[in-house]
């Protein structure tokens, strides 16, 4: 391991070590993580390093403490899986750095911290987490939010090997109810986002056997809600 490594994994523990020893207000433990807070990671002068190192202090604490589920101001429920995959997603759209991020995830310890910095880092195209977004989406007992960041993720690292797993997507169980204009519809949304990465792949020239082919297009993706389902 090179010097710069070392340095570099110091910098990450600092970090998670203080956002372990800072204490918690009674107020923020009850309502849970502000996901503005997540706003942030954009500030103006704030290096990759900088934006991965807060972005792990987030992750910290949410995993440490998971946020009790709460009522969004559009109703829906505001989980735990829900703000580890605002997290996810903001740490990649912030353009945390790569290096800080897998320096974090070797010394890490297996659970959802490391998980969460593994799906960024797929995010990011890092191809080096590729073996892990494969048996992350495979696994039913994994949160469907974060398995659906998994399938998002393989289609930013494209190879031969993603095309199975994602083709397997297509028939995912995972779905919600969705309102608005129009009727209520039951979206598979893990379906939806694996068929986006299939095509993604193609485009960055990863051959499709036909029977994928053939699949993608058969996909049911949406439905609509019996007539009377709430």
């Amino acid at each position: 391991m090179k010097r710069r490594d070392y340095v570099m994994i110091g910098v990450v523990c600092a970090s998670v070590l203080l956002a372990l020893c800072r204490p918690a207000r009674a107020a923020d433990a009850v309502r849970g993580f502000d996901l503005t807070r997540l706003t942030t990671l954009r500030e103006r002068g704030l290096s990759p390093e900088g934006v991965a190192q807060r972005y792990l202090s987030f992750l910290v604490e949410e995993t440490a403490q998971p946020s009790p589920t709460r009522r969004g101001l559009g109703g829906g429920d505001i989980t735990h899986d829900y703000i580890l995959t605002q997290i996810v997603l903001a740490g990649a759209l912030s353009g945390a750095s790569r290096d800080v991020l897998w320096a974090a995830a070797t010394v890490a310890r297996p659970g959802e911290y490391r998980d969460c910095i593994q799906l960024t880092l797929g995010l990011l195209g890092d191809t080096r987490v590729r073996d892990f977004l494969i048996r992350y989406l495979g696994d039913p007992d994994n949160s469907p939010r974060l398995r659906d960041q998994a399938a998002r993720a393989l289609g930013r690292v494209p190879h031969p090997s993603v095309v199975a797993p994602l083709a397997a997507a297509l028939q995912d169980p995972a779905s919600e109810v969705v309102r608005g204009v129009g009727p209520a519809r039951k979206a598979y949304y893990i379906r939806g986002t694996a068929r986006g990465s299939l095509k993604k792949v193609e485009r960055a020239g990863v051959a499709l056997p036909a029977a994928v082919q053939q699949a993608m297009a058969a996909a049911v993706t949406t439905e609509p809600l019996p007539q009377g389902s709430k």
